[in-house]
């Protein structure tokens, strides 16, 4: 079954590196927040010129564009295709607890991605055992935002966390990490 996720994280040494380039290499290597793990779905501010996304399958919403999460301009393996000069105006301005934590010096880099392997790892175990509950269309395996919306929405119920209870410790697992860390 393939990873959601490459659950590890390659980086350089950070001797040589402005803090701008740390920031990038985290964020990049990271893209919880554009896999759909955070958030169902980016609205576009008024600022950005929406045919200079068509990449990212718009939709419009309470007349404003957004896109759904995954976002189409991310990868798994080498992260947002977009990010250096056309990501969205919300892409660039968001940062993650993670990210505020490191541009405060309350976390290195070497920690920081160590974090994010972790809640890649359990990414792909909420993925996994979601694969082995027979649940899940493989649409839904594919696409993380799917899963957590399912586990929210039909699966609450304390006869579905008996029938299933390794889906919800990794649904459990990942969503302490990701509070902690991430929102």
């Amino acid at each position: 079954m393939p990873e959601l996720f490459m659950s590890t994280v390659n980086h350089t040494e950070t001797s040589n590196m402005t803090i701008a380039d740390q920031e990038q290499e985290i964020c990049v290597s990271c893209g919880i927040c554009c896999g759909g793990a955070m958030f169902s779905h980016v609205e576009l501010h008024d600022d950005d010129i929406a045919s200079k996304y068509v990449v990212l399958d718009l939709s419009i919403k309470d007349d404003k564009f957004q896109f759904n999460l995954p976002c189409n301009a991310f990868s798994q393996t080498s992260g947002c295709q977009i990010y250096e000069y056309r990501r969205p105006d919300m892409c660039h301005k968001f940062y993650c607890r993670l990210m505020k934590k490191f541009k405060k010096n309350k976390i290195g880099k070497v920690e920081a991605l160590k974090i994010v392997t972790s809640a890649k790892n359990r990414i792909n175990g909420l993925h996994e055992a979601a694969a082995k509950t027979g649940l899940f269309s493989e649409a839904e395996l594919g696409n993380i935002r799917c899963i957590i919306n399912r586990m929210k929405e039909e699966l609450s119920t304390t006869e579905a966390l008996k029938k299933y209870p390794d889906l919800y410790l990794k649904y459990s697992a990942l969503k302490f990490l990701l509070d902690d860390h991430f929102y």
